[in-house]
């Protein structure tokens, strides 16, 4: 029997129209998880095409909702696996900006930039890849985690600043926008994004950051580097950084 209380959400941005990723565990086997409406009490807020990582009785598999009027199954195509031999994270790149600096040329969207993540990494070979302006490309279809990190910083003046951060999915913004303040000259603040996401090819995400004109004309990405670590390895800070892994 469908249990609400082991039913959570992994990735469901509800500003988002790109698939949605949910996790369960349950006593039930397999194959009572897979019957028709067993998921029957969450019709109204599953969709066909969603993804759901499942720990069952007897194994464990990632299979997707498939909802036809007034039934939802899970897809007979289910892929299953060992979860101590056959689950394989894959590292596709990581990105890291060389600029100490990457700051807005002036107040409001239209001096926004696109945020860039360094030199460019893998090609049309490769499952996703980076270009030199910062755009990532999905080559294969599948299940990606996008790992992004941002150091906001200031040197300027007074007044508070007001920083924006968003992704443009083909072009188009997907989801809200993350904003933050930094009140005084010197103010740094770190930022993370963990995300996974089904991606179809030919997708191509954009980071970008604004400076909105409420604030001042202050302000953007900020990187460092050490200068007291002679011998130590102590690697730069960088101003954005990202990593791609995907499901295998």
């Amino acid at each position: 029997m469908f249990n609400q209380k082991n039913f959570s959400p992994v990735s469901a941005n509800a500003n988002s129209d790109s698939p949605k990723i949910w996790a369960y565990r349950t006593a039930d086997t397999t194959g009572q998880v897979i019957a028709e409406n067993y998921f029957i009490a969450k019709i109204n807020q599953l969709k066909t095409g969603e993804f759901i990582i499942v720990d069952s009785a007897d194994g464990n598999f990632l299979a997707s909702f498939d909802k036809a009027g007034s039934a939802i199954t899970l897809n007979t195509d289910v892929n299953t696996f060992n979860p101590t031999n056959n689950i394989n994270i894959e590292r596709l790149f990581d990105g890291i900006a060389t600029a100490d600096e990457q700051d807005p040329t002036g107040l409001g969207p239209a001096n926004a930039m696109q945020v860039n993540f360094g030199p460019a990494v893998n090609d049309v070979t490769d499952p996703v890849m980076l270009d030199e302006l910062g755009t990532v490309t999905v080559n294969e279809s599948g299940l990606y985690r996008i790992k992004v990190a941002l150091q906001y910083g200031r040197t300027g003046a007074s007044g508070t600043s007001i920083l924006l951060f968003r992704v443009r999915a083909n072009d188009v913004q997907a989801g809200g926008s993350i904003s933050t303040k930094l009140v005084n000259s010197g103010s740094t603040q770190y930022f993370e994004n963990d995300t996974w996401i089904f991606l179809p090819a030919g997708t191509t995400l954009k980071y970008d950051i604004m400076r909105d004109s409420s604030g001042s004309n202050f302000g953007g990405l900020i990187g460092f580097n050490p200068t007291d670590a002679a011998g130590a390895e102590w690697n730069t800070a960088p101003s954005a950084a990202i990593r791609i892994e995907r499901w295998v």
